[in-house]
């Protein structure tokens, strides 16, 4: 499959991944809570399972998601298939349970979520997940992966499917990005972070994940100090990587910006004192997803601001 050069959302790269797969034969089965042409998630040729078709990889399962995500949990657990379930990410807390228990068993659920965050604009509050990706990355043995292009969609998806003893959740933007430029393979990528642009003696490191990885590296265009800005696909992975490999990507000498458009909860972890962590800790608002991410700073003059901040502390 030819890589993507243009601006795309990862939910587009999503679906073009899947449509190689060939469903059954893959030992895939799986669909979306009415939400199919949203999320991306179709299998294959886009036959359906049912009474009459048995050799279809695509259910439909309604607007349940707390049944999709049990259904895809049972297909998991009694035959040699691997359950998918999608909606978006913002319900994922309606099939919480489901996303529990597929982890306590260690089973190889596929979980898809797409409008990852409150940059969906005018449908407000109720569908912007402002608390969600600190929830999912807090279940033990639950892999949260948040590709941040194309080929970072790619590489995950092959990274879970070959991956069959834990359940993974794959969360996608509505939004389009950038292409990253940067020299990088598929083992990079799924490592948890790897450098996506960098400069001779950076001064300061961003850090990233999904679509903040493309605003993180138009901010670098507007900053006035040497940065490099590391793509984070999966914190957890991130995290265990050893001392002198995390070292090597964000070395503890240089000040860190931590970028993304969710609670900032996940990052406390990585950021110190004296670094900065832009995200969003109150509910979003319907409005134009440009003026939403304005008013959180989500935006390329936010990062540069926060780079001149933690430069100037050093």
């Amino acid at each position: 499959m030819p890589a993507l050069t243009e601006p795309a959302a990862t939910r587009v790269s999503s679906s073009r991944a899947l449509g190689v797969v060939p469903g059954l034969d893959a030992g895939v089965l799986g669909g979306s809570a009415d939400l199919a042409g949203a999320t991306g998630t179709v299998i294959a040729d886009g036959a359906v399972f049912g009474p009459t078709d048995r050799r279809g990889a695509n259910i439909r399962f309604g607007v349940r998601e707390h049944a999709m995500g049990a259904i895809a949990n049972g297909i998991s657990a009694h035959s040699v298939l691997r359950g998918i379930g999608s909606t978006f990410l913002m319900f994922a807390t309606y099939e919480a349970n489901a996303l529990r228990m597929s982890a306590i068993q260690r089973l190889g659920a596929i979980h898809v979520f797409s409008h990852d965050s409150i940059l969906v604009g005018e449908d407000g509050p109720t569908h912007q997940p402002v608390e969600v990706l600190p929830f999912l990355r807090a279940i033990p043995d639950f892999e949260v992966w948040r590709p941040a292009d194309d080929l970072e969609t790619r590489a995950v998806w092959a990274e879970v499917l070959a991956t069959s003893d834990r359940p993974a959740a794959i969360v996608l933007s509505r939004s389009g990005v950038d292409q990253i430029r940067s020299e990088r393979t598929p083992k990079d990528i799924v490592s948890g972070a790897y450098v996506a642009y960098d400069v001779d003696g950076p001064e300061v490191v961003v850090l990233a994940t999904g679509t903040e990885v493309t605003i993180a590296v138009q901010a670098v265009h507007l900053a006035e100090r040497r940065v490099r800005v590391l793509s984070v696909p999966n914190l957890e992975r991130f995290r265990s990587q050893s001392r002198e490999r995390r070292e090597e990507l964000a070395p503890s000498a240089l000040p860190r910006v931590c970028v993304e458009a969710s609670h900032p909860m996940s990052w406390y972890g990585i950021a110190r004192e004296g670094d900065e962590v832009i995200g969003v800790s109150t509910f979003g608002a319907s409005a134009p997803a440009a003026e939403i991410a304005e008013e959180h700073g989500v935006t390329a003059s936010g990062v540069r601001d926060a780079i001149a901040r933690v430069a100037t502390q050093q």
